[in-house]
């Protein structure tokens, strides 16, 4: 499941409740996708957008076309499924879903430097989070831009480097 918008709290009196968008593709709202809505210590819930407004930023979810039941929602997480990111979200020349990432092998000059755990946005730049082989002399794990700088190609599971090496050494 993929974290795409966090619902907000609610507004008119037909069910409308503000939706935070948390993905880097707002198309994933343009289909009759069903989503599902989770929050801590209550039970998952599959939502159905039913009204989608978002120059205002406004949805109305199906079933939940009241001030008081769309109040329930608030501050509920919405994922999307890996399928339907797929096949909603259109990727342009030379990029690459983050939880495609996550997991690619990390390779500078033949040499395996790790294995990327996660991806975080800093600044508007996304980094690699990399679990580093195992060494006593260096850090576990790194941060590496994911810049043309750094990364020079990503396929087949590994991602290919150039100072890389010298990020995790200088950590």
């Amino acid at each position: 499941m993929i974290q795409v918008a966090k619902i907000g709290k609610s507004v008119g009196v037909n069910g409308g409740a503000r939706l935070h968008i948390l993905t880097d593709f707002p198309e994933i709202f343009a289909q009759d996708i069903t989503y599902t809505a989770k929050s801590i210590g209550l039970n998952p819930q599959s939502l159905l957008l039913k009204i989608k407004s978002f120059e205002n930023g406004i949805v109305v979810f199906e079933g939940y076309e009241s001030r008081e039941s769309v109040k329930t929602l608030t501050n509920f997480t919405l994922y999307a499924s890996l399928e339907d990111t797929r096949k909603y979200c259109e990727l342009k020349e030379g990029e690459m879903f983050w939880f495609d990432v996550v997991g690619c092998e990390v390779i500078e000059e033949g040499e395996k430097l790790g294995e990327v755990i996660d991806v975080d946005r800093m600044g508007g730049v996304d980094y690699l989070l990399i679990q580093a082989i195992e060494s006593e002399k260096f850090p576990k794990r790194f941060l590496l831009p994911y810049i043309h700088r750094y990364v020079l190609e990503c396929k087949e599971k590994k991602i290919y480097t150039q100072g890389a090496k010298d990020i995790w050494l200088s950590s």
